[in-house]
This record gives C-alpha cells, sequence and structure tokens, in this order.
C-alpha cells in the first residue's frame, strides 16, 4: 500500500473500536471494519484508470488528476451501494478531489447527518500541484498539474463551508488557510502500529545492512533513491567496502527502480507480505531517508523507530518528530552517515537504545491517534 492507504486503514481499524461500523470503500473492495479488525471483505470489479489516461482525460475535461484516475463509475457505483443502506451516514472522504465528488453526487447524504463531511488532505495538494505545475518533469505534466489546481481552486470553496478537515500537518493545515481561508480543520498526524513485541534483530554481523522502504512506483523515492546512489553510497561504500549491504523493500516497482537496484547491486524486494517485511526489518541495521525534496515521509520514520531501527536521514526529514532518536543522523553530508556506519560495527545498539526508539513513536500509535480523533467524529 501506498502511504496514504496506509493512514486510512490504520487511522479507521483504530477508530472501529469506537464506532458502531465502518465501511472502507477501497480501490475494488469493500471493507467492513469492527473493532480493531477487518470484519468483512467483500470484491468488485474496478481498476484505477492508468497515468497516461487520466492525465489525457484531465486535459480534455479540464478536471483534476486524481479525480480521473480514481472516480470510476464502478467506483461511485460501490459508494452508492454502501451509502444506500445506511441511516444517517457519516462520510469520510480520502482526499479533496474525492471530497469534492462526494459532496456534490452525495449532498442528500450529507445534509441529513449530524456531522459534517470529513476529508482527509494527506498533505498540501495545492502547494504539490503549483510546485508540479512550476517544475514538472516535462511540458505535459506541468499542463495537468496546472489542471488539477485551477480546478481545486474553483471547486473547493464551496466544498470547505460545509466540510470538516483533517490535516496531517500543521504546516498543510496554514497551506489550506492562505489558500482558502479559515475552515473547520484538526490536525491529526499520521500514525504507526506498534508491535506488541520487540522485533527478533539479527545482529552481530561485521556487514552494515541498509534499508529503504516505500511505495517503489513513486517517483519522489525514486529520486531519493537516485540521490543516495549519487551522493551517499560513494562516500559510505568508500569506507565500508564489501561490508555494505544495500537493500530495497516497497510495493509496485517501476522499470527505474529494478534497473537502478541492477546497476548498483542493491538487494530488492517488492510485494512482500506482512511477514516478509518483518524479515527485511529484522535484518536492518539502519533505514535510509535520502530525500532531497520531502512531501510526507513521516510514516517510513515511524515504521523504522516502531521496530527500533535508527534512521539515516536528510537534515529535511529531521522536523518529522520531535524526539531524541539515539543514534539517528539526520545530515546532507555523507561523511556523517559514514561515520555512524563505521561506528556500528565496534558498538553495537544497545537494547536501551533501540527501547528509546521504539518509545518515542508511542504518541504516533494508531489507538493513541485514534483517541484524539474521537472529538473530530463527534463521539463520546
Amino acid at each position: 500500500m501506498n502511504g496514504a492507504d496506509i493512514l486510512i486503514l490504520g487511522r479507521w481499524l483504530a477508530l472501529s473500536r469506537h464506532c458502531n461500523q465502518v465501511f472502507l470503500v477501497a480501490q475494488d473492495s469493500i471493507y467492513r471494519l469492527g473493532d480493531g479488525r477487518i470484519v468483512h471483505l467483500e470484491r468488485f470489479e474496478n481498476r484505477n484508470r492508468s497515468k497516461s489516461w487520466a492525465a489525457l482525460r484531465t486535459l480534455l475535461r479540464q478536471s483534476h488528476y486524481l479525480y480521473e484516475k480514481f472516480v470510476t463509475p464502478r467506483y461511485q457505483a460501490a459508494v452508492s451501494s454502501v451509502l444506500s443502506g445506511l441511516v444517517q451516514p457519516r462520510l469520510v472522504c480520502s482526499f479533496p478531489s474525492v471530497g469534492i465528488w462526494a459532496a456534490d453526487a452525495y449532498s442528500a447524504y450529507c445534509s441529513e447527518a449530524s456531522e459534517p463531511c470529513l476529508i482527509e488532505t494527506h498533505n498540501d495538494e495545492v502547494k504539490w500541484f503549483r510546485e508540479m505545475a512550476a517544475s514538472g518533469p516535462n511540458p505535459l505534466s506541468r499542463l495537468v498539474a496546472y489542471c488539477s489546481l485551477r480546478w481545486l481552486r474553483k471547486r473547493l470553496p464551496s466544498v470547505i463551508r460545509s466540510a470538516r478537515f483533517i490535516h496531517v500537518a500543521s504546516a498543510d493545515e496554514q497551506g489550506y488557510e492562505r489558500e482558502f481561508g479559515t475552515h473547520d480543520s484538526f490536525v491529526i498526524p499520521v500514525g504507526v502500529e506498534v508491535p506488541a513485541e520487540a522485533l527478533s534483530r539479527i545482529s552481530g554481523s561485521d556487514v552494515v545492512r541498509l534499508l529503504f522502504i516505500g511505495s517503489l512506483g513513486v517517483k519522489m523515492n525514486l529520486d531519493a533513491l537516485r540521490y543516495f546512489a549519487s551522493t551517499f553510497e560513494p562516500v559510505i561504500a568508500s569506507g565500508l567496502g564489501e561490508r555494505l549491504n544495500v537493500c530495497v523493500a516497497g510495493s509496485c516497482p517501476s522499470v527505474e527502480i529494478v534497473r537502478l537496484c541492477e546497476e548498483r547491486g542493491w538487494e530488492l524486494q517488492s510485494d512482500l507480505t506482512d511477514q516478509g517485511m518483518s524479515n527485511v526489518l529484522a535484518r536492518a541495521d539502519f533505514t535510509i531517508m535520502p530525500f532531497a525534496y520531502l512531501n510526507g515521509g513521516k510514516l517510513k520514520l515511524l515504521k523504522s523507530l516502531a521496530h527500533g531501527i535508527p534512521v539515516l536521514a536528510t537534515s529535511g526529514v529531521q522536523g518529522q518528530l520531535n524526539a531524541a532518536l539515539p543514534r539517528s543522523v539526520f545530515s546532507d553530508k555523507p561523511e556523517d552517515w559514514l561515520h555512524e556506519c563505521e561506528r556500528l560495527l565496534f558498538e553495537p545498539i544497545s537494547d536501551s537504545e533501540t527501547d528509546q526508539l521504539v518509545r518515542a513513536t508511542q504518541p504516533y500509535s494508531w489507538s493513541e491517534l485514534a483517541r484524539q480523533m474521537l472529538p473530530v467524529m463527534g463521539i463520546g
């Protein structure tokens, strides 16, 4: 799953402990959640539109890229089928573009509810498309971003008057306020599933194992791995030699990432099961976050720390978490990363340091964040 999928499933699984029932309509599945688990799963026939087809539709219809990618006729029918069976449903939408569609198509459901429609923004979407329109990789992507930005600015003001927005960061909330003015909003950060038991770590080796985790079809992650290959790996490899091992793990690797891993001799672990990911994490000494730019990233950081694994990250990642993180580096200097790698060879990470990393994630557990969400939901 990508970051938005992980956030939605994690947040609403936790909240299902406090709600009568939660229905989650995904790309081709309808989940019924209850008591913190998936109670029922029903599949339906649907596929998101391809990137190229969604981009073309955005241009032809002067629309929004995410709307055109996700909101297909079969998806609309699946949402309708769920809503039609509920009395006074509470509607929650993932991404503002979906919220705009839902507010238009299902205003009757929202107006009958005692609480407003909720919209999970995930990021500052205006900032994202504005930057893409200004400096996208090619003229077509810049034009698609411009159309999406114009559509959002035109359509979102009417929804803001009647919806409640959930932002994952104060900076995102402030960005929406600058663009659309004061709105009904809350900041509830992304979270993590903190393991009930400590991960059995494989240690004591004379090899330093670096792990990158993420959605491997996302351009930001490709750019990060390219940045690592050009800037950090050469310095670290010069100091460690054959004692350096790099692993890349995640879903749906792009052709570019597969090629990059082959060229660099990195291990690639794709589309892992939960147990497979646990095995990969158990072998890691550090996770790496080599982002020259960042939109989000907190999920990666929390996942690493929740398993007691320190991080090697660029300076832009540091503001993601306000906590002391032993054996972790937040620096744009590859020499600083190398120093911590070399230190590991003669000074293994202690149990107390591991415990401190895990404790730093406790305020961000899904169960704790669900308690913060209850007033937003009008519960309790």
